[in-house]
C-alpha cells in the first residue's frame, strides 16, 4: 500500500535504549521515525527505510534531494541531541579538539556572545537556531508530501 510521508525524524541511541525495526525485526540504535499521512507511525532501521523511501518513484533528482534532506534531519538531530546533555566544560574539551576556542563570554566586546553564558549560548541554540533548522527541514519535506511510499 503507498501513503504519504508526513513527518521524518532521527535518533540515534544507546545500545541498550534501541527498539526492533517494524519492517523486519531487527534490533537497531539508529531509528528513523516515520509518521505517514494516514496516522500511521513506523521505527526503521537505516537499510530498511532505504527500501521504503527507494520505493517511492522518484526521479534520480528526487532521489538525490530526498537523500540531502534525510542528512540534514540527522545532523540537525544528532546536533540537538548532543547538545542538549552538553555542560560547558564538555563543550570547551570539544572546541580544544578541533583547535576551536569556544566563543562564549570572551573578553572581546565585539563578539555577539560578550557577556553571556554558556547556558545562555545553549538555551539560544537549543530554543531558536535547531528550532529553526527543524521548521526548515518539514518545509522541505513538504515538497515530498504527494510521493506515495511503499510501507
Amino acid at each position: 500500500m503507498k501513503t504519504r510521508i508526513s513527518k521524518i525524524e532521527f535518533n540515534h541511541v544507546g545500545r541498550n535504549e534501541g527498539c526492533q525495526c517494524d519492517r523486519c525485526g531487527q534490533y537497531i540504535i539508529n531509528v528513523w521515525t516515520v509518521c505517514f499521512g494516514n496516522g500511521q507511525t513506523i521505527n526503521f532501521g537505516i537499510e530498511c527505510f532505504e527500501k521504503v523511501y527507494k520505493s517511492g518513484g522518484l526521479n534520480a533528482y528526487g532521489l538525490k534531494k530526498f537523500e540531502k534532506l534525510l542528512k540534514r534531519i540527522r545532523k540537525h538531530r544528532e546536533g540537538y541531541t548532543k547538545l542538549l546533555g552538553l555542560t560547558e566544560e564538555q563543550a570547551r574539551v570539544d572546541a580544544a579538539k578541533v583547535n576551536v576556542p569556544l566563543c562564549i563570554d570572551t573578553d572581546d566586546p565585539y563578539d555577539s556572545w560578550y557577556g553571556k553564558t554558556f547556558e545562555e549560548y545553549k538555551d539560544w541554540m537549543l530554543n531558536s537556531w535547531y528550532a529553526e533548522r527543524f521548521m526548515e527541514d518539514e518545509q522541505e519535506l513538504e515538497r515530498f508530501r504527494k510521493i506515495g511510499f511503499d510501507i
